[in-house]
């Protein structure tokens, strides 16, 4: 399985490091590591985790109140969203709909 983040997984990526970098040194560099180490998961067992739509599973990080959304095709996984949990869910919802 190949992973591939959509150019808005990615800000949303950069733009949680750098606020919980703010919030207090190295937090941010703890999340990308919480964030690889549930890519890892995803590759090895892209079907195990929720459905929360035709097309997206969610999997929620285990440190930190986020989840990544994805979309599988064929041998690729597709970031869509590095997602807090508590942001309007209309964000993921909106990028499914161009996918």
């Amino acid at each position: 399985m190949r992973l591939e983040f959509l150019e808005p997984a990615r800000w949303d990526m950069r733009d949680a490091i750098s606020y919980l970098n703010d919030q207090e040194p190295g937090l941010g560099q703890g999340f990308a590591r919480e964030v690889k180490a549930a890519l890892s998961r995803i590759k090895d067992f892209p079907r195990l985790w929720t459905k929360v739509s035709a097309r997206l599973r969610r999997c929620p990080l285990k440190r930190f109140p986020y989840s990544l959304f994805y979309h599988l095709v064929g041998e690729r996984i597709i970031i869509v969203s590095v997602f807090h949990d508590r942001r309007n869910p209309e964000i993921w919802k909106k990028r499914e709909r161009k996918l």
